[in-house]
Order: C-alpha cells, then sequence, then structure tokens
C-alpha cells in the first residue's frame, strides 16, 4: 500500500496507513498480483465515472467517492483477500466489462509504438457563429474567433478566419489514406464533417493517470493500462474528439488529437512531437473548438 500512499485520485481514491483505502477496500491479504489488478479496475471504473461526469458539464472539483464507490461491503467488496482477477469476474458489477470504451482506453488503438489511435463543409463566419452540439446534445463551449481544420496533412489553426498555426499531421495507415477508407475501422482516415474539441477531454499522460497507471500503460502487456503502448503511441497529450451532429462519423469512434514517437494513425490525427506545442496553445485559448475535416485530395 505504501506504494499509492501519496497519490489521491480525482474521485478521492487514497490508501491509509491502515492497509483499508478510502474506497473501502483492506489491502491486507494482497498480493502484487492482487494489487496491480485492483488498481486497474479501481481506475477504469474512475475512468467511466469521470466520463459521465464530464458529459454533464462537470470538468473538475467531482464527487468524491468515499466507501459508496464500490456498492456493497460484502466480502470486503466483492474482492477477497487474495485472487483479485477472479473476484473482479465474480462481482455482479464488474469493473473490467468493457474496458477497452471506458475513458482513457481506445478500442481502435492496438498498435505500440506507432503513435496509432484508438472519430464536409468550409467554415465560413456564419459557421463560427451558429451553435454546435455534439451527441450527448451538449452544446460547444466556443470563442467564435478561432477554429480547425484538417486536410489529411496538415492541422491548421485559424483565428479571425486567417491561418496562425498549422501543424504537420496525418489520419490513417499508409495505403489506405484515401477518402474511400474512411470506414475502415483501424486503418482508415478520420471521417470528413465537423468534429467538437472540447476542452475536458484533454488528458495528460503523468496528469490524468496514477504512477502505478503510468507503469502499465509503458510496460504492460495486452491492452493493459489507459495509455496501451505508452507515450511512443500516444504522446504526453492527447484530447478526444466527438462528432458534431449532422457528422457520420462511419462507426468510428473513440477518436483523437494525439501525439507520439513516429507517424501511425488508424484514424486519429497524429501529430508526434508537435503535439505538446498544439495542447499548449488549446490550454492557453480555453475554450472549446470547431475541427473541420475535409479532405482537399482523394488520397494524400
Amino acid at each position: 500500500m505504501n506504494m499509492y500512499k501519496k497519490f489521491q485520485s480525482p474521485l478521492g481514491y487514497q490508501a491509509t496507513d491502515s492497509q483499508i483505502d478510502t474506497y473501502g477496500v483492506d489491502h491486507s491479504g494482497f498480493s502484487t498480483r492482487d494489487e496491480l489488478e485492483y488498481q486497474f479496475a479501481r481506475q477504469n471504473k474512475e475512468n467511466q465515472l469521470i466520463q459521465n461526469y464530464n458529459n454533464q458539464g462537470i470538468t473538475k472539483n467531482y464527487p468524491q467517492q468515499g466507501t459508496n464507490f464500490w456498492g456493497n461491503s460484502d466480502n470486503n467488496y466483492g474482492f477477497g483477500s487474495s485472487n483479485i482477477h477472479d473476484n473482479i469476474e465474480n462481482r455482479n458489477n464488474n469493473p473490467f466489462e468493457n474496458t477497452v470504451n471506458t475513458f482513457g482506453l481506445s478500442q481502435d488503438k492496438q498498435s505500440y509504438g506507432l503513435g496509432s489511435d484508438s472519430q464536409n463543409q468550409t467554415f465560413g463566419q456564419e459557421n463560427n457563429n451558429s451553435t454546435q452540439w455534439g451527441l450527448n446534445n451538449t452544446p460547444l463551449a466556443q470563442n467564435n474567433n478561432a477554429y480547425l481544420d484538417f486536410n489529411g496533412k496538415e492541422l491548421r489553426w485559424y483565428q479571425n478566419n486567417e491561418v496562425t498555426n498549422s501543424w504537420k499531421a496525418m489520419s490513417g495507415k499508409p495505403d489506405y489514406q484515401c477518402k474511400e477508407y474512411d470506414s475502415v475501422k483501424d486503418k482508415g482516415p478520420l471521417p470528413e464533417g465537423k468534429w467538437l474539441v472540447r476542452q475536458s477531454q484533454h488528458q495528460n499522460f503523468y496528469k490524468d493517470q496514477s504512477k502505478i497507471g503510468q507503469l502499465k500503460s509503458e510496460y504492460g502487456f495486452g491492452i493493459m493500462g489507459g495509455w496501451p503502448g505508452g507515450k511512443d503511441s500516444w504522446g504526453n497529450n492527447r484530447i478526444w474528439l466527438e462528432p458534431a451532429q449532422g457528422t457520420d462519423n462511419k462507426d468510428r469512434t473513440n477518436l483523437s488529437i494525439h501525439g507520439g514517437k513516429e507517424y501511425g494513425s488508424k484514424g486519429c490525427i497524429d501529430l508526434t512531437d508537435r503535439m505538446d506545442e498544439f495542447t499548449d496553445k488549446f490550454k492557453k485559448y480555453g475554450h472549446d473548438m470547431i475541427l473541420d475535416v475535409k479532405y482537399d485530395k482523394d488520397c494524400w
């Protein structure tokens, strides 16, 4: 437990000297593997709750969970004293369910070390002034003077309809960077249309996961960790994209703008080592933005 003592999660989880954490679970009988399994399950369930709060417009000062987090106290909240994986699988409310779809883990992102992903109009001033809504009917908190566009090779930042910044970018795997492949999961580029880039959907590798989460992301196997493949695949920052109403996402989900070691994407916009520069500008800007994806060529 000492390895987690100084860490406190956004929802209030913290280890204690008594071996009973603030969610009420007794770790005294846990092996090292039990501890890792438990922390993985806790983080995934927290990510689900955080996503729900974000969808409601709550992006900070989240409600603290306490001992109500796991729902009941039978048999140490269903974790027993050993073999945590089996105990979790046997829980009625299985925190491992749909882990690939939880906030912070992309079902599209399976290629490690390649910065791969894990979602038709040209903007005019009239489009910027209109209210944009996401699929969850949450309006975009935007500043009308700035927006983004992506043409398959470059992500551009517009201020008052003038390009002020641009970053080399790509989307899609080699041989699949064509409009005709935008519905091909894990290979095709980001579908054309309008996408919402929300401040609340920004994640940082260090700030938004625990130390154990960082280790699991960097050195875990399979899909272990919230950033599978670690910083080589994602970089230090990522921002999840949401299709605006009226945009056909071609059933592509969990797509983002992210960085990584080298260009390689299954559908996200990959900025590699320029992602931190883009993130700094986006966070300093402080407003949600609209991203217009429109390819000026059939292939690029």
